[in-house]
């Protein structure tokens, strides 16, 4: 990012999706934002609930953190060790509510906070919405915040439009829009084995993350910065019998299937988009 003669170095961090222990997590990221701080990094963003990995399960309860808990003294000790700024997402406990939360730190210590305002699908049964945009007035501009799937919001774009020098989006999608479900009794079923209707929903989430936030930022006229996770996930489907009702009106035959459904299983790939958009869109 360019403002006057004035140049950022940014690191857009990707990291594998699937879960792991937290300690373990956070040596991988420690080896990847030490690599970019050697690089002349200023700023290094890492991808969403990336000392988590990516799943939905009763786990996610257990493992969220409160705001100064063991990742974000990692965060914010790390950041003033490679004298960078340093973000990234995790689930933050804070009075009795559980937040998908962006925090930013720092190389003195400091610290913003935007909670996720818009949860994705089965995100909502992990955390709840935020309700209020951050904008992190730092050394190097005024940074605007977003997780995920808020960047599939118009309106959440405009409320930063005109008080930012930078977007920083910290993400972790899954291509739910190109699942593939797993019954326990081995059956398989694609999103085109599914109906037109569902079928014509394929590739939305490569588009969102892909073509929307590129437009997006060439809309609000600052650079942005989007990170994701990687790999291929299976993970549970929270409230399997809802899911497989929901599929009754363009997939009556999956009526079959409702026994089984509390046991319902999806696997994906992430959406890719790690990357840094210039103002123009690039």
């Amino acid at each position: 990012m360019s403002k006057g003669t004035r140049t950022l170095t940014l690191a857009a961090v990707q990291m594998d999706a699937n879960p792991a222990p937290t300690r373990e997590r956070l040596a991988r990221a420690e080896t990847l934002v030490a690599e970019a701080a050697a690089a002349g990094a200023m700023l290094v963003v890492l991808p969403e609930l990336f000392n988590l990995g990516y799943g939905y399960t009763p786990e996610n309860f257990r493992r969220a953190e409160p705001l100064y808990g063991p990742t974000a003294a990692w965060m914010q000790a790390t950041a003033q060790r490679l004298n960078l700024h340093l973000a990234g997402s995790l689930l933050l406990r804070d009075q009795g509510e559980i937040y998908n939360s962006l925090l930013l730190f720092s190389p003195q210590g400091r610290m913003w906070r935007y909670d996720k305002l818009y949860p994705w699908g089965w995100e909502r049964g992990y955390f709840r919405p935020g309700k209020a945009i951050t904008i992190a007035q730092t050394d190097l501009g005024a940074i605007g915040m977003m997780v995920c799937w808020d960047v599939a919001h118009p309106t959440l774009w405009r409320r930063y439009a005109g008080q930012v020098d930078l977007m920083v989006i910290s993400s972790c999608p899954p291509d739910g829009s190109n699942p593939t479900c797993h019954f326990p009794n081995g059956r398989q079923v694609t999103v085109e084995q599914l109906g037109p209707i569902m079928k014509a929903l394929k590739g939305t989430a490569r588009r969102v993350f892909g073509k929307t936030v590129n437009q997006q930022t060439a809309w609000i006229g600052v650079p942005s910065v989007q990170t994701v996770c990687s790999g291929h996930i299976k993970t549970e489907i929270p409230n399997g019998l809802a899911s497989v009702c929901m599929l009754l009106p363009v997939a009556h035959w999956v009526i079959r299937y409702l026994p089984y459904a509390a046991k319902l299983q999806m696997s994906c790939k992430m959406v890719e988009g790690c990357k840094i958009v210039a103002a123009t869109g690039h």
